[in-house]
């Protein structure tokens, strides 16, 4: 089917099977995104990248993954959320609540106000939006929605 021709009732009901995502050939454990297809592949910056590119999800097990993240070396993450930068939307999903985040109750001794505002600079000047889930399940749902949608914001795009 050529998706120029498509109408918005397809593409409101295109089905999840048909959609493709990227996973990062070094993710170990990689969350369950079915119904949507995957597969295993190098990505640059990346965990998961939708098959166009320019929609990716970066994957936080833990509060303290992120903060090493945020806290790294500063050159390296500047580099790395400068390259996020040029995709379309980039979303960081970190398994935990984000009352531990807001309230610091995580392992790395960073301080608080420091780290909050490190993750609203992202927003702002990165346009990197954290997302905080409580567990594994709910990440593996909000990754599996945010590539569906996504999907079809692209086929729309296609058919006009």
């Amino acid at each position: 089917m050529n998706t120029a021709e498509l109408t918005e009732h397809q593409i409101r009901n295109w089905p999840a099977e048909r959609v493709k995502v990227f996973v990062d050939s070094g993710e170990y454990d990689p969350w369950d995104l079915s119904p949507l297809k995957i597969e295993k592949k190098a990505l640059d910056i990346a965990d998961y990248s939708s098959i166009c590119g320019r929609y990716v999800v970066k994957r936080f097990r833990t509060i303290d993954d992120l903060i090493e993240f945020m806290h790294e070396e500063q050159d390296s993450s500047e580099m790395r959320l400068k390259q996020l930068r040029a995709r379309e939307r980039v979303q960081f999903v970190v398994e935990a609540r984000y009352e531990e985040f807001a309230t610091g109750k995580y392992d790395r001794k960073r301080n608080l106000n420091s780290v909050k505002s490190t993750r609203k600079s992202w927003e702002i000047k990165y346009g990197v939006h954290v997302n905080f889930v409580d567990n594994r399940q709910l990440a593996e749902e909000e990754t599996r929605r945010f590539f569906y949608l996504c999907n079809r914001k692209s086929l729309r795009e296609m058919a006009l």
